[in-house]
Protein backbone atom coordinates (compact mmCIF):
# COMPACT_ATOMS: atom_id res chain seq x y z
CA UNK A 1 0.00 0.00 0.00
CA UNK A 2 1.61 3.15 -0.79
CA UNK A 3 2.04 5.33 2.24
CA UNK A 4 2.99 8.83 3.39
CA UNK A 5 5.60 10.92 2.64
CA UNK A 6 4.96 12.14 5.99
CA UNK A 7 4.16 9.84 9.08
CA UNK A 8 0.67 10.74 9.89
CA UNK A 9 -0.25 12.49 6.53
CA UNK A 10 -2.16 10.15 3.52
CA UNK A 11 0.34 10.07 0.80
CA UNK A 12 0.63 12.84 -2.11
CA UNK A 13 -1.01 11.44 -5.70
CA UNK A 14 -0.70 12.50 -9.13
CA UNK A 15 -2.19 16.26 -9.86
CA UNK A 16 -5.87 16.46 -10.93
CA UNK A 17 -6.61 16.78 -14.64
CA UNK A 18 -6.56 20.82 -15.56
CA UNK A 19 -10.20 22.38 -14.04
CA UNK A 20 -11.10 19.75 -11.64
CA UNK A 21 -12.03 20.72 -7.97
CA UNK A 22 -12.49 18.98 -4.74
CA UNK A 23 -16.81 20.11 -5.95
CA UNK A 24 -16.54 18.87 -9.10
CA UNK A 25 -14.93 15.59 -8.06
CA UNK A 26 -17.63 15.44 -5.03
CA UNK A 27 -20.16 16.08 -7.66
CA UNK A 28 -19.34 12.23 -9.42
CA UNK A 29 -19.54 11.45 -6.25
CA UNK A 30 -23.10 12.47 -5.12
CA UNK A 31 -24.85 9.82 -7.55
CA UNK A 32 -22.90 6.93 -5.30
CA UNK A 33 -24.15 8.46 -1.97
CA UNK A 34 -27.55 7.73 -1.09
CA UNK A 35 -27.55 4.14 -3.21
CA UNK A 36 -27.19 0.82 -1.07
CA UNK A 37 -24.69 -0.93 -3.67
CA UNK A 38 -23.35 -2.48 -0.59
CA UNK A 39 -26.93 -4.59 -0.35
CA UNK A 40 -27.20 -5.40 -3.60
CA UNK A 41 -23.40 -6.53 -3.81
CA UNK A 42 -24.06 -8.46 -0.42
CA UNK A 43 -27.11 -10.25 -1.49
CA UNK A 44 -25.61 -11.36 -5.20
CA UNK A 45 -22.60 -12.67 -2.96
CA UNK A 46 -25.10 -14.66 -0.45
CA UNK A 47 -27.04 -16.16 -3.41
CA UNK A 48 -23.37 -16.99 -4.88
CA UNK A 49 -22.33 -18.65 -1.65
CA UNK A 50 -25.81 -20.57 -1.62
CA UNK A 51 -24.88 -22.22 -4.90
CA UNK A 52 -21.83 -23.44 -3.76
CA UNK A 53 -22.61 -27.06 -2.54
CA UNK A 54 -24.35 -27.70 -5.78
CA UNK A 55 -22.03 -26.57 -7.70
CA UNK A 56 -19.41 -29.12 -6.24
CA UNK A 57 -21.34 -32.21 -7.29
CA UNK A 58 -22.45 -30.61 -11.42
CA UNK A 59 -18.51 -29.12 -11.96
CA UNK A 60 -17.19 -32.73 -12.69
CA UNK A 61 -15.26 -32.24 -15.67
CA UNK A 62 -14.57 -29.18 -18.58
CA UNK A 63 -17.58 -30.49 -20.38
CA UNK A 64 -19.45 -28.86 -17.83
CA UNK A 65 -18.81 -25.57 -19.14
CA UNK A 66 -20.59 -25.79 -22.33
CA UNK A 67 -23.48 -25.03 -20.39
CA UNK A 68 -23.46 -21.05 -20.18
CA UNK A 69 -25.71 -20.60 -17.39
CA UNK A 70 -23.61 -22.99 -15.78
CA UNK A 71 -20.41 -20.77 -16.22
CA UNK A 72 -21.72 -17.82 -15.34
CA UNK A 73 -23.15 -19.79 -11.43
CA UNK A 74 -19.48 -21.36 -11.51
CA UNK A 75 -17.76 -18.24 -11.94
CA UNK A 76 -19.97 -15.85 -9.83
CA UNK A 77 -19.74 -18.65 -6.70
CA UNK A 78 -15.54 -18.97 -7.55
CA UNK A 79 -15.46 -14.96 -6.94
CA UNK A 80 -17.57 -15.11 -3.82
CA UNK A 81 -15.73 -17.89 -2.49
CA UNK A 82 -12.38 -15.51 -2.96
CA UNK A 83 -13.85 -12.63 -1.78
CA UNK A 84 -14.34 -14.75 1.68
CA UNK A 85 -10.56 -16.17 1.70
CA UNK A 86 -12.75 -19.53 1.66
CA UNK A 87 -9.74 -20.99 -0.73
CA UNK A 88 -10.31 -24.59 0.23
CA UNK A 89 -13.65 -24.63 -0.97
CA UNK A 90 -12.70 -22.69 -4.02
CA UNK A 91 -9.90 -25.29 -5.03
CA UNK A 92 -12.61 -28.19 -4.08
CA UNK A 93 -14.83 -26.52 -6.66
CA UNK A 94 -12.21 -26.10 -9.22
CA UNK A 95 -10.47 -29.74 -8.75
CA UNK A 96 -12.04 -31.80 -11.55
CA UNK A 97 -10.65 -29.29 -14.19
CA UNK A 98 -7.67 -29.02 -16.24
CA UNK A 99 -6.58 -25.48 -17.13
CA UNK A 100 -4.78 -27.02 -20.32
CA UNK A 101 -8.19 -27.38 -21.42
CA UNK A 102 -9.68 -24.10 -23.01
CA UNK A 103 -13.42 -24.63 -22.52
CA UNK A 104 -12.89 -23.55 -19.05
CA UNK A 105 -12.94 -20.06 -18.22
CA UNK A 106 -9.17 -18.47 -17.84
CA UNK A 107 -10.33 -16.30 -15.04
CA UNK A 108 -11.24 -19.75 -13.27
CA UNK A 109 -8.10 -21.03 -13.27
CA UNK A 110 -6.59 -17.84 -12.41
CA UNK A 111 -8.98 -18.00 -9.07
CA UNK A 112 -7.69 -21.79 -8.61
CA UNK A 113 -4.17 -20.91 -9.13
CA UNK A 114 -4.81 -17.85 -6.07
CA UNK A 115 -6.67 -20.60 -4.16
CA UNK A 116 -3.16 -23.12 -4.37
CA UNK A 117 -0.99 -20.47 -3.62
CA UNK A 118 -2.89 -19.28 -0.23
CA UNK A 119 -3.00 -23.22 0.71
CA UNK A 120 0.61 -23.46 -0.43
CA UNK A 121 -0.07 -26.50 -2.59
CA UNK A 122 3.29 -25.13 -4.42
CA UNK A 123 3.48 -28.39 -6.41
CA UNK A 124 -0.29 -28.25 -7.54
CA UNK A 125 0.25 -24.76 -8.75
CA UNK A 126 3.71 -25.09 -10.60
CA UNK A 127 1.40 -27.61 -12.71
CA UNK A 128 -1.31 -25.16 -13.31
CA UNK A 129 0.65 -22.39 -14.80
CA UNK A 130 2.71 -25.07 -16.71
CA UNK A 131 -0.64 -26.95 -18.04
CA UNK A 132 -2.30 -22.56 -18.35
CA UNK A 133 0.52 -22.27 -20.86
CA UNK A 134 -0.01 -24.79 -22.98
CA UNK A 135 -4.02 -23.94 -22.95
CA UNK A 136 -4.94 -24.21 -26.57
CA UNK A 137 -6.62 -20.49 -25.86
CA UNK A 138 -3.50 -19.18 -24.20
CA UNK A 139 -1.11 -20.50 -27.05
CA UNK A 140 -3.76 -19.12 -29.48
CA UNK A 141 -4.29 -15.94 -28.55
CA UNK A 142 -1.62 -14.51 -26.66
CA UNK A 143 -3.77 -12.48 -24.43
CA UNK A 144 -1.71 -10.06 -22.79
CA UNK A 145 -4.02 -9.76 -20.19
CA UNK A 146 -3.70 -13.32 -19.51
CA UNK A 147 -0.60 -13.70 -20.05
CA UNK A 148 0.48 -10.23 -17.30
CA UNK A 149 -2.08 -12.67 -15.23
CA UNK A 150 0.11 -15.76 -15.39
CA UNK A 151 3.46 -13.94 -15.02
CA UNK A 152 1.91 -12.75 -11.71
CA UNK A 153 0.95 -16.24 -10.75
CA UNK A 154 5.09 -17.32 -11.30
CA UNK A 155 6.14 -13.90 -9.14
CA UNK A 156 3.63 -15.15 -6.51
CA UNK A 157 6.06 -18.34 -6.34
CA UNK A 158 9.04 -16.53 -6.51
CA UNK A 159 9.77 -17.61 -10.14
CA UNK A 160 10.84 -14.31 -10.73
CA UNK A 161 12.99 -15.25 -13.87
CA UNK A 162 10.22 -17.01 -15.33
CA UNK A 163 7.45 -13.99 -15.05
CA UNK A 164 9.65 -11.65 -16.02
CA UNK A 165 10.46 -13.58 -19.52
CA UNK A 166 6.82 -13.85 -19.84
CA UNK A 167 6.08 -9.89 -19.27
CA UNK A 168 9.08 -9.41 -21.83
CA UNK A 169 6.57 -11.49 -24.30
CA UNK A 170 3.85 -9.19 -23.83
CA UNK A 171 5.65 -6.15 -24.13
CA UNK A 172 7.20 -7.48 -27.76
CA UNK A 173 3.10 -8.25 -28.65
CA UNK A 174 1.93 -5.39 -27.29
CA UNK A 175 4.14 -2.53 -26.77
CA UNK A 176 1.39 -0.28 -25.14
CA UNK A 177 0.28 -2.41 -22.78
CA UNK A 178 -0.33 -0.36 -20.08
CA UNK A 179 2.47 -0.91 -16.83
CA UNK A 180 4.30 -3.82 -18.00
CA UNK A 181 7.73 -1.95 -18.39
CA UNK A 182 7.19 -0.91 -14.89
CA UNK A 183 6.42 -4.36 -13.94
CA UNK A 184 9.57 -5.90 -15.37
CA UNK A 185 12.03 -3.54 -13.77
CA UNK A 186 9.98 -3.94 -10.43
CA UNK A 187 10.38 -8.11 -10.70
CA UNK A 188 14.02 -7.29 -12.06
CA UNK A 189 14.76 -5.02 -8.50
CA UNK A 190 12.90 -7.76 -6.50
CA UNK A 191 15.07 -10.50 -8.46
CA UNK A 192 19.00 -8.80 -7.39
CA UNK A 193 17.41 -8.04 -3.75
CA UNK A 194 16.95 -12.29 -3.74
CA UNK A 195 20.34 -13.08 -5.35
CA UNK A 196 22.68 -9.61 -3.99
CA UNK A 197 21.30 -8.77 -1.03
CA UNK A 198 22.42 -10.00 2.57
CA UNK A 199 19.96 -11.44 5.13
CA UNK A 200 19.60 -10.98 9.02
CA UNK A 201 17.39 -12.93 10.50
CA UNK A 202 15.74 -12.08 14.08
CA UNK A 203 13.02 -12.96 15.86
CA UNK A 204 10.24 -11.70 13.94
CA UNK A 205 11.77 -10.32 10.60
CA UNK A 206 13.70 -11.76 8.04
CA UNK A 207 15.84 -8.56 6.90
CA UNK A 208 17.36 -7.95 3.52
CA UNK A 209 19.98 -5.49 3.23
CA UNK A 210 22.65 -4.23 0.29
CA UNK A 211 26.07 -5.59 1.27
CA UNK A 212 27.21 -1.97 0.85
CA UNK A 213 25.59 -1.62 3.70
CA UNK A 214 27.10 -2.03 7.56
CA UNK A 215 25.77 -5.04 9.20
CA UNK A 216 25.24 -2.73 12.63
CA UNK A 217 23.06 -0.38 10.48
CA UNK A 218 20.64 -3.04 9.53
CA UNK A 219 20.64 -4.68 12.76
CA UNK A 220 19.93 -0.86 14.31
CA UNK A 221 16.73 -1.21 12.30
CA UNK A 222 15.98 -4.49 12.74
CA UNK A 223 16.24 -3.69 16.41
CA UNK A 224 13.68 -0.90 16.27
CA UNK A 225 11.44 -2.87 14.42
CA UNK A 226 11.33 -5.84 16.98
CA UNK A 227 10.51 -3.12 19.67
CA UNK A 228 7.73 -2.17 17.96
CA UNK A 229 6.64 -4.92 17.06
CA UNK A 230 6.41 -6.20 20.47
CA UNK A 231 4.73 -2.67 21.82
CA UNK A 232 1.92 -3.13 19.35
CA UNK A 233 1.59 -7.33 19.95
CA UNK A 234 1.09 -6.51 23.32
CA UNK A 235 -1.14 -3.14 22.70
CA UNK A 236 -3.70 -4.86 20.50
CA UNK A 237 -2.57 -8.54 19.93
CA UNK A 238 -1.30 -9.99 22.89
CA UNK A 239 -2.37 -13.69 22.04
CA UNK A 240 -1.02 -13.49 18.40
CA UNK A 241 0.93 -15.86 16.88
CA UNK A 242 1.86 -13.73 13.43
CA UNK A 243 3.82 -15.28 10.59
CA UNK A 244 7.40 -14.22 10.32
CA UNK A 245 7.47 -10.73 8.09
CA UNK A 246 9.82 -9.97 5.30
CA UNK A 247 11.61 -6.62 5.41
CA UNK A 248 13.51 -5.42 2.42
CA UNK A 249 15.46 -2.02 3.40
CA UNK A 250 16.68 0.03 -0.25
CA UNK A 251 18.43 2.65 -0.90
CA UNK A 252 16.07 5.82 -1.74
CA UNK A 253 17.01 6.02 -5.46
CA UNK A 254 16.09 2.08 -5.27
CA UNK A 255 12.55 2.81 -3.48
CA UNK A 256 11.61 5.22 -5.94
CA UNK A 257 12.19 3.21 -8.78
CA UNK A 258 10.32 0.52 -7.46
CA UNK A 259 7.43 2.43 -6.44
CA UNK A 260 7.59 4.79 -9.49
CA UNK A 261 6.85 7.82 -7.10
CA UNK A 262 9.11 10.14 -4.95
CA UNK A 263 6.40 10.95 -2.43
CA UNK A 264 6.11 7.48 -0.95
CA UNK A 265 7.98 6.80 2.11
CA UNK A 266 6.94 3.24 2.91
CA UNK A 267 5.38 0.01 1.02
CA UNK A 268 3.74 -2.89 2.14
CA UNK A 269 2.39 -5.49 -0.29
CA UNK A 270 2.80 -8.72 1.17
CA UNK A 271 6.12 -7.92 2.57
CA UNK A 272 7.72 -4.52 4.03
CA UNK A 273 10.10 -2.21 1.37
CA UNK A 274 11.88 0.94 3.49
CA UNK A 275 14.13 3.13 1.92
CA UNK A 276 16.52 3.69 4.97
CA UNK A 277 19.10 1.57 4.09
CA UNK A 278 21.32 4.86 4.77
CA UNK A 279 20.28 5.43 7.78
CA UNK A 280 21.09 4.64 10.96
CA UNK A 281 19.42 7.70 13.65
CA UNK A 282 16.11 6.82 14.36
CA UNK A 283 13.99 9.93 15.32
CA UNK A 284 10.58 9.75 15.67
CA UNK A 285 9.59 10.77 12.50
CA UNK A 286 11.76 7.60 11.07
CA UNK A 287 10.03 5.28 13.37
CA UNK A 288 6.79 6.92 12.37
CA UNK A 289 7.39 5.18 8.61
CA UNK A 290 8.43 1.72 9.79
CA UNK A 291 5.48 1.68 12.25
CA UNK A 292 3.14 2.11 10.06
CA UNK A 293 4.22 -0.08 7.80
CA UNK A 294 4.67 -2.97 10.18
CA UNK A 295 0.87 -1.97 10.97
CA UNK A 296 -0.31 -3.10 7.55
CA UNK A 297 1.81 -6.37 8.28
CA UNK A 298 0.10 -7.28 11.53
CA UNK A 299 -3.31 -6.07 10.35
CA UNK A 300 -3.17 -8.24 7.21
CA UNK A 301 -2.48 -11.18 9.13
CA UNK A 302 -4.86 -10.38 11.65
CA UNK A 303 -7.82 -10.19 9.22
CA UNK A 304 -6.54 -12.46 7.34
CA UNK A 305 -5.88 -10.16 4.01
CA UNK A 306 -9.70 -9.15 4.19
CA UNK A 307 -9.22 -5.67 5.87
CA UNK A 308 -10.48 -2.75 3.42
CA UNK A 309 -8.28 -0.30 2.15
CA UNK A 310 -9.51 2.36 4.06
CA UNK A 311 -9.32 0.36 7.40
CA UNK A 312 -5.93 -0.47 7.19
CA UNK A 313 -4.66 3.03 6.23
CA UNK A 314 -6.33 4.50 9.03
CA UNK A 315 -5.51 1.77 11.38
CA UNK A 316 -1.87 2.06 10.29
CA UNK A 317 -2.42 5.82 10.47
CA UNK A 318 -3.14 5.83 14.24
CA UNK A 319 -0.51 3.07 15.33
CA UNK A 320 2.16 6.17 14.78
CA UNK A 321 2.92 7.67 17.96
CA UNK A 322 2.67 11.11 17.36
CA UNK A 323 2.64 14.22 20.04
CA UNK A 324 -0.86 15.90 18.27
CA UNK A 325 -3.01 14.09 15.70
CA UNK A 326 -4.95 16.02 13.69
CA UNK A 327 -8.84 16.25 14.23
CA UNK A 328 -10.37 15.64 10.52
CA UNK A 329 -13.49 17.12 11.64
CA UNK A 330 -12.33 20.28 12.58
CA UNK A 331 -10.76 20.98 8.98
CA UNK A 332 -13.90 19.44 6.76
CA UNK A 333 -16.32 21.20 8.22
CA UNK A 334 -18.97 21.72 5.08
CA UNK A 335 -22.38 19.48 5.07
CA UNK A 336 -20.54 17.32 1.98
CA UNK A 337 -17.96 16.24 3.73
CA UNK A 338 -16.72 12.29 2.33
CA UNK A 339 -18.88 9.57 4.00
CA UNK A 340 -17.85 6.43 5.42
CA UNK A 341 -18.98 4.58 1.72
CA UNK A 342 -16.77 6.52 -0.15
CA UNK A 343 -13.14 6.09 1.13
CA UNK A 344 -12.53 3.24 -0.05
CA UNK A 345 -13.36 4.55 -3.69
CA UNK A 346 -11.51 7.77 -3.25
CA UNK A 347 -8.20 6.04 -1.65
CA UNK A 348 -7.96 3.23 -4.54
CA UNK A 349 -9.16 5.46 -7.83
CA UNK A 350 -9.11 8.81 -7.48
CA UNK A 351 -6.80 11.39 -9.24
CA UNK A 352 -8.10 14.18 -6.87
CA UNK A 353 -5.02 14.70 -4.64
CA UNK A 354 -7.57 17.08 -1.87
CA UNK A 355 -10.05 13.91 -1.90
CA UNK A 356 -7.41 11.30 -0.58
CA UNK A 357 -6.20 14.06 1.29
CA UNK A 358 -9.43 14.11 2.86
CA UNK A 359 -10.33 10.40 2.87
CA UNK A 360 -7.42 9.46 4.89
CA UNK A 361 -7.50 11.76 7.51
CA UNK A 362 -11.18 11.12 7.92
CA UNK A 363 -10.58 7.33 8.28
CA UNK A 364 -8.14 8.02 10.71
CA UNK A 365 -10.38 10.63 12.89
CA UNK A 366 -12.82 7.95 12.69
CA UNK A 367 -11.01 5.27 13.75
CA UNK A 368 -10.35 7.53 16.86
CA UNK A 369 -13.75 7.72 17.48
CA UNK A 370 -14.74 4.12 17.26
CA UNK A 371 -11.52 3.79 19.76
CA UNK A 372 -12.93 6.47 22.07
CA UNK A 373 -16.27 4.90 22.12
CA UNK A 374 -16.15 0.96 21.64
CA UNK A 375 -12.90 0.55 23.69
CA UNK A 376 -9.51 -1.44 21.76
CA UNK A 377 -12.20 -3.97 21.81
CA UNK A 378 -14.38 -2.38 19.14
CA UNK A 379 -11.42 -2.12 16.73
CA UNK A 380 -10.84 -5.52 17.35
CA UNK A 381 -13.74 -6.82 17.35
CA UNK A 382 -14.06 -5.04 13.69
CA UNK A 383 -11.07 -6.83 12.60
CA UNK A 384 -12.30 -9.97 13.79
CA UNK A 385 -15.23 -9.16 11.28
CA UNK A 386 -13.28 -8.65 8.69
CA UNK A 387 -11.47 -11.49 8.98
CA UNK A 388 -14.42 -13.47 8.65
CA UNK A 389 -15.36 -11.82 5.61
CA UNK A 390 -17.59 -9.23 6.60
CA UNK A 391 -17.71 -5.69 4.35
CA UNK A 392 -17.37 -2.51 6.30
CA UNK A 393 -21.62 -2.17 6.46
CA UNK A 394 -21.60 -5.54 7.68
CA UNK A 395 -18.44 -4.59 10.70
CA UNK A 396 -20.07 -1.47 11.29
CA UNK A 397 -23.28 -2.79 11.95
CA UNK A 398 -21.79 -6.08 14.24
CA UNK A 399 -19.99 -3.06 16.33
CA UNK A 400 -22.48 -0.31 16.67
CA UNK A 401 -25.81 -2.20 15.92
CA UNK A 402 -26.49 0.97 12.79
CA UNK A 403 -25.47 2.06 9.83
CA UNK A 404 -22.28 3.56 8.23
CA UNK A 405 -24.80 6.20 8.04
CA UNK A 406 -25.48 6.42 12.00
CA UNK A 407 -21.80 6.27 12.32
CA UNK A 408 -20.46 9.01 9.95
CA UNK A 409 -23.14 11.12 11.99
CA UNK A 410 -22.02 10.13 15.59
CA UNK A 411 -18.20 10.32 15.01
CA UNK A 412 -18.94 13.89 12.97
CA UNK A 413 -20.64 14.67 16.11
CA UNK A 414 -17.53 13.30 18.56
CA UNK A 415 -15.18 15.33 16.23
CA UNK A 416 -16.40 18.62 16.39
CA UNK A 417 -17.05 18.30 20.00
CA UNK A 418 -13.14 17.78 20.74
CA UNK A 419 -10.18 20.09 20.01
CA UNK A 420 -8.90 20.66 15.88
CA UNK A 421 -5.99 18.30 17.84
CA UNK A 422 -6.60 14.76 19.51
CA UNK A 423 -4.43 13.73 22.54
CA UNK A 424 -1.51 12.10 21.30
CA UNK A 425 0.31 8.76 22.52
CA UNK A 426 3.70 8.62 24.70
CA UNK A 427 6.38 8.35 21.81
CA UNK A 428 9.26 5.78 22.78
CA UNK A 429 12.21 7.33 21.63
CA UNK A 430 15.00 5.53 19.43
CA UNK A 431 17.27 8.58 18.54
CA UNK A 432 18.65 8.93 22.39
CA UNK A 433 20.60 7.09 24.75
CA UNK A 434 18.70 5.36 27.29
CA UNK A 435 19.30 7.24 31.06
CA UNK A 436 20.54 4.87 33.51
CA UNK A 437 19.16 4.75 36.45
Amino acid sequence: MNDPARPGEPPPVAAPPSGSTRQTSLSLLEGIRNNDAGAWRRERQSKALADFDELRNEIRSAASFTQPALRDRCLRTAQALAMRNRWSDLAQLTDALSARDERVPLDLIVMRGAALLRLERLDAMRQLVVDLLHNPTVKRKKDPEVMMEIAELLADMDELGGAIRLLERVRATDSEMPGVQFRIEQLALEQRLASAYALLKTEHFDVRYPTELPPANAQKIANVLESEFKRLRAAWFPNRQFHRIGVELLSWEDFRNYTGSEYIAGLFTNKIYLPLAGIDVFPPEIVAIMTHELTHALLADASNNLAPRWFHEAFASRMEMKDTPRNAFHMYKDERFLALALLDAVANGSNDAELVIEAYRIGETTVRFIEARYGKAGLLKMIDAFRRGADTEEAVHALTGGSLADLDRNARAWGLAQAPFLPGSPIVRYDIETVPR
